[in-house]
């Protein structure tokens, strides 16, 4: 059978109405046999008083005491022998109740304590578990922050590196930039110079050779080209531009093939003290292409190919010809 909570509880109700029941009936066992005994005491007492006060009639007394009736005698006793063997068994009964409502009391506790264990632990266990979340959430976002303020201490170093690198670039351009500048107003005040000087020997020429010069036609082409190629000008002497025109009663190929031979190296180099420079790499070629590469040079100079002395050779064996 189960046992439930509702019976042992109205078990325990019944008991202790029994027990309070068997209770008063001892407490009135015990009021009467305080008044028997209390009777029997006052009794002796008044035995034990009268040969004192009535000495006299001490020995009438004995004899009546005698002649007590013996079923008064015996109804006592078995009275008194009666309501011993009733408060024997109200004690036993009594420590036998109290046994039972302890154990009673302590399956009752015992069941109370399970429930209030199961109730703490049912309590209990959402809130741990939320608190562990909530832990734990607190945990990731302070692992979070710290690695942001990670990765912005590197961003902030990062940008610094790249703000120093930009300004010392931005210096370096600038210097550049200055170099550069003043190296165009040198090459401006040099192809001025080099104009004056190209105008003066071209005429003085013609004036020396017309019939020649009238008579072959690639002169106008050599012309042309001269005129289509600044850069020739602003880069050869005028020495040169004049040999070049004497040479132009040479055939268009020949006059390629030895342009090809004798200018395909031409090289003229310019650098700074500041390790910031400028090379000019000119190649001549039959369209007068002028390819220019930038570098950097250990000191300001210029140094020339022998471009200027395969030239006067080339002319000087033209003319040779020529003159033959």
């Amino acid at each position: 059978m189960a046992c439930t909570l509702e019976k042992v509880l109205g078990d325990a109700r019944t008991l202790l109405d029994r027990l309070k029941d068997h209770d008063a009936a001892a407490e009135g066992l015990i009021e009467q046999t305080g008044a028997l005994s209390h009777r029997v005491q006052s009794m002796r007492e008044v035995g034990n008083a009268l040969p004192d006060k009535h000495i006299e009639d001490s020995s009438e007394i004995q004899e009546l005491t005698k002649y007590k009736p013996h079923v008064l005698l015996t109804q006592e006793n078995t009275q008194i022998k009666e309501l011993q063997q009733e408060n024997r068994e109200l004690w036993l009964s009594l420590e036998e109740h109290q046994y039972a409502l302890e154990l009673i009391m302590g399956r009752y506790r015992k069941q109370m304590l399970q429930l209030m264990m199961a109730k703490k632990e049912l309590d209990t266990k959402p809130v741990l578990s939320l608190h562990e979340d909530h832990a734990k959430e607190v945990q990731t976002q302070v692992e979070r922050i710290c690695e942001m303020g990670q990765m912005m201490r590197k961003a902030v170093q990062v940008d610094d590196q790249h703000y120093c690198s930009v300004r010392e670039r931005l210096a370096q351009l600038e210097i550049e930039n200055k170099e550069l500048r003043d190296l165009l107003d040198i090459s401006k005040g040099s192809v001025k110079t080099a104009r004056e000087e190209n105008n003066q020997p071209a005429t003085a020429v013609q004036e020396q050779s017309p019939q020649r010069c009238s008579d072959d036609p690639t002169i106008g082409v050599s012309r042309q080209h001269v005129k289509a190629a600044p850069e020739l000008r602003l880069t050869l002497p005028a020495r040169h531009k004049l040999m070049l025109m004497l040479m132009s009663s040479m055939s268009e190929k020949e006059l390629g093939k030895k342009w090809d031979r004798c200018l395909a190296d031409g090289v003229v180099k310019v650098g700074t003290g500041l390790g910031l420079g400028i090379v000019f790499s000119v190649l001549f070629f039959k369209r007068r292409t002028w390819p220019i590469s930038l570098g950097s040079g250990a000191g300001l100079g210029m140094a020339y190919s022998n471009c200027q002395n395969d030239l006067r050779s080339h002319y000087l064996l033209h003319r040779s010809e020529k003159e033959q």
